[in-house]
């Protein structure tokens, strides 16, 4: 849909959390370190491999901070009075809320006129 700037009424924003779980996992650097050296101490190059992959691993569930954005205009078109714009990309939306802004100023001063 195409919309002429002078249709543009206002708009507003919404977000919604959408994230899910995610596992990160957390390897010790000092155990990986110490157990690589002496796997390589008793096995050789081959046994620092084995040593270091031995290494105390700790698996955590987080929640990522990930939002789903909503931008609603509102338009004077009878037809189509709302579009809702939706993204996940933060920067996409912000960039979005500017061009609004531009927009809704540029036809304040226009009617001012």
């Amino acid at each position: 849909m195409v919309y002429n700037y002078s249709e543009i009424l206002d708009f507003n924003v919404r977000e919604e959390s959408i994230g899910g779980q995610v596992q990160k996992t957390k390897t010790s650097t000092g155990s990986l370190i110490g157990r690589g050296l002496v796997g390589g101490v008793l096995l050789g190059g081959v046994g620092a491999l084995i040593g270091a992959s031995t290494a105390k691993k700790h698996t955590v569930m987080v929640s990522p901070d990930i939002k789903r954005y909503y931008i609603d205009i509102t338009t004077n078109n009878m037809n189509n009075p709302l579009y809702t714009y939706t993204t996940i990309i933060s920067a996409k939306a912000q960039q979005l809320v500017s061009i609004l802004t531009i927009i809704l100023e540029m036809n304040n001063k226009k009617q001012k006129q």
